[in-house]
């Protein structure tokens, strides 16, 4: 659906909390600048070097100063695997992590397939009670919940009664984040359909998949995500969302800056590849964006989306991870191009669609560059 995502995101935003404020826009904006080159293992270049058009991207930097778009925070562009645009607003920088909201779910996606090509995790098909035997939640694995596989979970098939579509969810969803203990909240949900006949985007339901990450790799979830995912590709301030392990959430307001999860989007478009090193298998990026169901009109995969771009009578496919307030980390394979916008949009009044494919798409599809 061509509006899906702005949909999708609005929803999200009456879904959820945030700490982070709105802030003052600056009052002017900056002619087109190569991105700075920290030493952070990112390339940097010239836009027009790589062929995308500076007035296309002047043009996006003005729109984002206008009234409709200063909740934007920022916004990067990677093209050929460089970094080729990069700006700041509301006294954001490069080294000021943003909440990724649902982003995490994607990163937790990630973390599943490193897993299982580890040999940690045999596959998606085995059931998540296999990890919960030896804990203290096995009781609450009736016969129906003992059917709910991993894959399941990832492609939010679980039958849980939870749909953060639904307005009772969301109350509940509010007591979930302030209780002792959400893990056992979530198993005390009530089955309402057969696992893998009926999809309901549940945040709370990804947290099901902490206790398989540690029990098959022997990690906490922070050291095997450092030491599996963020450490090979350079990231090291990663900042998950709960100080106490029992409680870390693993699909919701994770930090992180703009430029390490671009770098991950990266990753994610090149087959699993970083900077020549096989991060997670090429097969579990394509079982990862393989539609399972729809989430909000929008095809959804291991917690990963799909969703074309129409612009100029051309169909431009889209990967993209996505999350409460106006995040966005999108692979645009055709364009070799990853997108990573950063906004504090949390009542979802804005249509992100439309400023990715009015802005965006002019400065980086290959029809449409000068």
């Amino acid at each position: 659906m061509a509006r899906g995502i702005s949909l999708c995101i609005c929803l999200l935003a009456l879904s959820f909390f945030s700490a982070t404020e709105a802030l003052p826009a600056p009052a002017s904006d900056t002619p087109y600048q190569t991105p700075r080159d920290l030493s952070d293992g990112l390339t940097v270049g010239n836009a027009a070097d790589h062929g995308l058009s500076i007035d296309a991207l002047n043009a996006m930097a003005a729109a984002r100063q206008s009234d409709s778009w200063q909740k934007i925070d920022s916004i990067l562009i990677m093209k050929d695997g460089t970094l080729v645009f990069e700006s700041y607003h509301n006294f954001y920088a490069a080294g000021r992590r943003h909440d990724m909201a649902s982003i995490t779910k994607s990163i937790t996606s990630l973390l599943v397939g490193i897993a299982i090509d580890q040999g940690h995790i045999s596959g998606v098909d085995t059931p998540i009670y296999t990890y919960y035997t030896d804990t203290p939640y096995s009781n609450y694995f009736d016969e129906a919940k003992r059917a709910i596989t991993i894959e399941h979970v990832l492609t939010m098939r679980h039958g849980l009664d939870c749909d953060d579509a639904d307005d009772t969810n969301m109350k509940r969803f509010r007591a979930w984040m302030r209780s002792a203990d959400r893990m056992a909240d979530i198993l005390s949900l009530p089955m309402v359909h057969e696992p893998g006949t009926h999809t309901a985007y549940c945040t709370m339901a990804t947290d099901l998949l902490r206790p398989v990450l540690e029990g098959a790799t022997g990690m906490s979830v922070t050291d095997f995500a450092q030491s599996a995912l963020f450490s090979p590709l350079g990231i090291s301030n990663f900042g998950w969302n709960e100080t106490d392990p029992d409680q870390l959430g693993m699909g919701y307001n994770g930090r992180a800056r703009p430029r390490d999860v671009i770098r991950i989007g990266q990753m994610v478009a090149d087959q699993g590849v970083w900077q020549g090193e096989q991060i997670v298998s090429s097969d579990w990026i394509e079982q990862s964006f393989t539609p399972r169901g729809q989430i909000y009109g929008i095809d959804y995969g291991y917690l990963w989306y799909s969703e074309p771009y129409e612009i100029d009578g051309r169909t431009i496919p889209s990967r993209l991870a996505m999350g409460q307030g106006g995040q966005l980390l999108i692979l645009f394979p055709t364009e070799d191009a990853v997108v990573m916008i950063n906004a504090h949009d949390w009542d979802g009044k804005l249509n992100f669609y439309d400023f990715v494919a009015q802005w965006v798409l002019p400065a980086i599809s290959s029809d449409r560059r000068e």
